[in-house]
């Protein structure tokens, strides 16, 4: 093995997270595309967990959680990031209440005891909360950022999760009337770097089907 290996998945927000960091930490992996529905024997036999993502390094260290692979990037990656950001209370509580209700709001179907409109309006506050949380770049007066004047892992760890609430349905996302977070996922999702790890990949089950090199995509 001559560099990491990632195992991911394209639409997954955890594994977009940790493809975010990466490649911001200028760290360079082999990516491997998992059909969740076909998972590799490869990838089992390191984390029988058997979720994305999944980093596997050159001394046989597996990673398999995806704020541990962004706070690993963030201490071996050729940029200064500033690990302790995942340590924000935004971050848990999007890990845990939001993502919870972000899962019964996209499958109401799955959780029949509430209305999909009664889930939604149980993500406002949060959504609400990061609205308020933003704050206004140095460089440029039309970019926010979580928390600090510049795009950090703070962003990266949360904004998948609230690109997946948006996509469930974009015009009830926005009339939520908060143009300041709705700039600042647009502004996310518009990012070089992230249009570029969103490319559609084929799916890698075994040696010899088609990975990627993280940084050459870029």
């Amino acid at each position: 093995m001559t560099k990491p290996i990632l195992y991911s998945f394209r639409r997954c927000p955890y594994a977009i997270r940790t493809r975010l960091a990466l490649a911001h930490s200028n760290i360079d992996c082999e990516v491997r595309e998992v059909e969740l529905r076909n998972k590799p024997v490869s990838m089992l036999q390191v984390s029988s967990k058997g979720t994305v993502p999944v980093l596997c390094l050159q001394d046989g260290t597996v990673i398999d959680e995806s704020v541990d692979i962004m706070a690993w990037a963030a201490t071996h990656g050729h940029s200064k990031l500033d690990r302790s950001e995942l340590a924000h209370a935004l971050v848990a509580e999007n890990d845990s209440s939001f993502k919870s209700g972000l899962d019964r709001y996209k499958y109401f179907d799955r959780h029949p005891e509430r209305s999909q409109d009664y889930y939604w309006s149980r993500l406002h506050p949060f959504l609400e909360k990061l609205d308020q949380a933003l704050v206004p770049s140095q460089t440029n007066s039309t970019d926010m950022f979580l928390m600090t004047p510049e795009s950090s892992l703070l962003d990266w760890a949360i904004c998948p999760f609230v690109r997946q609430c948006y996509f469930v349905a974009p015009d009830r996302f926005d009339a939520l009337e908060l143009p300041r977070l709705n700039s600042w996922l647009h502004n996310q999702l518009n990012a070089p770097v992230f249009i570029k790890l969103m490319h559609k990949r084929p799916f890698w089950y075994a040696q010899g089907d088609a990975s990627y090199s993280l940084l050459e995509v870029l």
